[in-house]
């Protein structure tokens, strides 16, 4: 009952923080609809146009929606996104600690690189990470990585210590 929606998701987004806030979205548009009444009368679409969401975001949820309009129901609709929330748990995920805040089209590169180097269904957990310069870290299956400059350094500090101290004395 899920797969379509997860397969569309994880063709379409590449970002944890993403999925969730447009997962959250339409879950909020659903709740309105089937047991608040805030939304029962508006299009998902108008919905969205009350929204202060991006670009990308207004292109994406219509198409998620549009999904699950014939398979969520009132009488389904907690176990329908108890159910996605599973299955994402169950996707492989990579944390990527970078030392800057990517913009969505460097999110978006990071995506296709992990998607197509790593895993064609892979989620990206983005962290910004300030100490690490000219380099990144990651954890991938429970393992830490890291490719920094500070790591680097560290791994030749005694060659380093030699080359400082041949000069100062």
């Amino acid at each position: 009952m899920t797969q379509p929606l997860i397969d569309t998701i994880v063709t379409t987004t590449f970002i944890r923080k993403d999925i969730d806030r447009r997962l959250g979205m339409l879950r909020e548009y659903l709740e309105g609809k089937f047991f608040t009444g805030k939304t029962a009368d508006v299009t998902f679409i108008a919905y969205l146009a009350t929204q202060k969401i991006s670009e990308e975001d207004r292109e994406i949820l219509p198409v998620w929606e549009h999904i699950i309009t014939n398979t969520v129901t009132k009488d389904n609709f907690y176990d329908f996104f108890d159910s996605v929330n599973q299955r994402f748990k169950e996707l492989p995920t990579v944390k990527l600690f970078i030392p800057f805040i990517p913009t969505s089209t460097d999110a978006h590169e990071f995506g296709i690189w992990f998607r197509k180097q790593v895993d064609p269904r892979i989620i990206l957990e983005l962290h910004e990470e300030p100490s690490l310069v000219a380099g990144c870290a990651f954890v991938w299956q429970g393992v830490y990585r890291e490719y920094s400059l500070r790591y680097f350094l560290r791994q030749k500090i005694d060659v380093i210590n030699t080359i400082f101290t041949s000069y100062a004395g």
